[in-house]
């Protein structure tokens, strides 16, 4: 069968099969990005693409990049021959003074960065970063949207010290750059969800985002039959404060109470404002005992600041199943602790 190809074109004839199968890679890859709306499925997508393509690449790692403080952030490791994400290795955080390739690559000096590990030409720093992940080449892609520098890809190879071809560097940069796009809209659109499940003075979630967040809880907890404990805290006497000092001054109050509840909230935890200066404290694996010893501490807290609260806890599954019933025994319980003489807590019955 012969090459029906013009005399220009001298490339071997596997070598459009493989250029056709990186751009069908490249499409695919596109559509997917174009219909992912969160950061991670992004960045997966990214990784993912770039493997399914280049059988040689092992790795791909992608980290942000902060100028101001001139630090890159790793935030995803992906291994694709076994397609899967890996944890993070400890630091996490980089400086790049000390990379120049890197700090150049990010600095739009360059459009990209290829090293080979045995190669005398990049620099002893580059070199060593590279052994210490035991890479053999990596190609460094910057993520730019609009712009901006978001951050780098690196490709690794972490078997053969040879460099990628301009093929392969192409469609690498092809899915950096489709990349950054999604990854700028992703970040758009969660931040937007963000502000829309937030309460807009104390930053915390919102009623119906609260609600949403305990149910979900719950559900969970009930499979793994772990309790769920909830403290509704209420500022004492805030109408008489915001009538004496004025209602900005009690804003100040509400959102100093707001950092209190954020900063003893732990990671599974949900910190809301149910209105007014009625704040909440969803607290899973917590049973009434530990939800008691939690409450006395806020009091402590809060009171250091000069703040007088009361708290109202309940627990599921005591005092209810779902996110109602639970919020509704602590109501109940917090008007027990008023009625006790406030700054104080009290548990449902």
């Amino acid at each position: 069968m012969e090459d029906d190809r013009g005399d220009g074109d001298d490339r071997p004839l596997g070598e459009d099969v493989r250029l056709s199968q990186r751009l069908a890679a490249l499409y695919a890859v596109t559509a997917r990005l174009t219909s992912s709306a969160r950061v991670n499925e992004v960045l997966v997508e990214v990784a993912r693409g770039v493997g399914q393509a280049l059988p040689r690449v092992g790795e791909v790692s992608i980290a942000v990049w902060d100028p101001r403080r001139g630090v890159i952030r790793d935030v995803l490791e992906f291994r694709t021959w076994t397609n899967r994400r890996v944890p993070l290795p400890p630091p996490g955080v980089h400086g790049v003074a000390g990379l120049p390739e890197l700090a150049a690559l990010l600095a739009g000096e360059t459009g990209f960065v290829q090293s080979l590990v045995d190669d005398p030409t990049v620099s002893e720093a580059q070199r060593e970063y590279m052994r210490r992940w035991g890479w053999m080449t990596l190609l460094q892609v910057p993520l730019i949207a609009v712009g901006r520098t978001l951050g780098v890809v690196e490709i690794v190879d972490p078997v053969h010290a040879a460099a990628f071809t301009d093929d392969e560097i192409r469609f690498c940069e092809a899915i950096a750059a489709t990349g950054a796009g999604a990854l700028r809209q992703a970040h758009l659109y969660e931040r937007v969800r963000r502000l829309a499940d937030q309460d807009a003075l104390t930053g915390l979630a919102n009623p119906r985002t609260f609600r949403r967040r305990l149910a979900a809880g719950l559900r969970v907890a009930a499979r793994a039959q772990e309790p769920v404990s909830i403290l509704v805290i209420d500022i004492d006497d805030f109408k008489r404060l915001n009538d004496t000092h004025g209602h900005a001054h009690g804003d100040r109050v509400l959102r100093t109470c707001a950092r209190l509840l954020r900063r003893h909230a732990r990671g599974a935890d949900t910190a809301g404002r149910l209105g007014g200066d009625e704040l909440a404290l969803a607290a899973r694996d917590t049973g009434a005992a530990q939800a008691a010893v939690l409450s006395a501490r806020l009091l402590a807290a809060f009171r250091r600041e000069g703040i007088g609260v009361s708290i109202g806890v309940a627990t599921s599954p005591t005092h209810g199943g779902t996110a109602e019933a639970l919020i509704n025994a602590a109501d109940a319980a917090l008007l027990d602790a008023k009625g006790r003489g406030k700054h104080r807590f009290s548990v449902a019955a």
